[in-house]
């Protein structure tokens, strides 16, 4: 089900700028086949997220949504939600936003809706499996909350995209995880990745750097090799001097095995920023991102002005390589690239000239 004035617009407008091996038919064709379900107008950011220790022929694709404005992203799936009980899930999500209830909107500022690259191919519409879906609080009233208000939340959004049954077997493991958190910490985004079975709770922690990070996943009995990711967070450490803006923690059956670590570059980039990026040659060094990745990231950064069909006024669009993403699972590690692309509305004088974004 296409809708009028949709994001395919908006990937045609980006797509010169991808890493150029995602040009290949496949990659963008699965591209605009999401962006045609999407409409435009309640989008204002997105990310192409990239594998980087392999060849660059396919992108995740994640949006964000205003709180206010999820029904309206997700009116053109209503038909798939008819016999999806993930999509079910979502929508119920969209009504609580919207009616201020369990998951209130005046705390939500934006849901991310995360399209993995996998759906495309495997099911006839591209819309059938449903994406992930992160919310996202507002700074301004998460960062009073205090732990039983963090871990309220938490598990009101567990269960309503996670359901009942699922959200009952994490109480336990959320609970702990939110009371095992240093005082400067806190969850920035929680969610759930409908199309997975079974569901497990994605937390994305802010305020854990150095060693609080293992600290932190030794109290809440952390699934994984605790000596393996202390090495990693010291390396990755002495390489950014600053440590992780954000870890990454899944929940299900306990606190799993995998740990992300996200790494945020400088918001104003060129070219040569990204390529001499530290953490990156890092990552090249030690085999976990390929030479020409690094080099094909460096096409991304820049501004273009561009008139879209589902906008009033001319928008800005900055495009930037927004974080690194480094993943530690079953003694194996990972790194993701993601591209972020942001719609600024241009505002207009009286004598009609656009006044770019501050």
């Amino acid at each position: 089900m296409s809708v009028p004035f949709d994001l395919s617009s908006a990937i045609e407008l980006l797509a010169p700028n991808l890493p150029r091996k995602e040009l290949r038919p496949a990659g963008i064709e699965g591209l605009l086949a999401i962006a045609s379900r999407l409409p435009g107008d309640p989008v204002t950011c997105m990310y192409f997220e990239y594998g980087l220790g392999d060849a660059l022929e396919r992108a995740d694709l994640s949006v964000a949504v205003d709180a206010a404005r999820v029904g309206d992203a997700l009116r053109s799936f209503a038909d798939v939600a008819l016999r999806s009980a993930g999509w079910q899930r979502l929508h119920t999500l969209a009504e609580q936003i919207a009616a201020a209830e369990t998951v209130g909107q005046g705390e939500v500022g934006r849901v991310w809706l995360e399209f993995d690259h996998p759906s495309w191919r495997e099911a006839p519409d591209p819309g059938e499996r449903p994406p992930g879906v992160f919310v996202e609080w507002k700074r301004s009233r998460s960062d009073s909350w205090s732990r039983a208000e963090h871990g309220a939340r938490v598990l009101n959004v567990a269960a309503a995209l996670a359901g009942p049954a699922s959200s009952a077997r994490m109480c336990g493991a959320i609970g702990r995880t939110i009371g095992a958190l240093p005082a400067a910490a806190r969850p920035q985004y929680v969610g759930v990745f409908l199309s997975r079975y079974p569901s497990t709770l994605r937390l994305c922690l802010t305020g854990l750097r150095g060693e609080a990070v293992t600290s932190f996943l030794a109290a809440v009995e952390w699934q994984g090799d605790l000596r393996a990711a202390r090495e990693l967070v010291a390396l990755l450490d002495h390489t950014t001097r600053t440590g992780p803006d954000v870890v990454d923690i899944d929940i299900g059956n306990g606190v799993e095995d995998e740990l992300g670590l996200e790494y945020v570059l400088a918001r104003a980039q060129r070219s040569c920023d990204v390529a001499g990026d530290a953490p990156l040659a890092e990552l090249v060094a030690r085999g976990w991102c390929l030479p020409d990745n690094s080099a094909e990231l460096a096409r991304w950064p820049g501004v273009v002005t561009a008139t879209l069909p589902y906008h009033l006024w001319p928008v800005a669009v900055a495009r930037r390589v927004n974080h690194i993403k480094v993943t530690l699972r079953g003694g194996c590690t990972t790194a993701k690239a993601y591209l972020a692309a942001e719609l600024y509305p241009l505002r207009r004088t009286r004598n009609s000239r656009p006044v770019p974004p501050e």
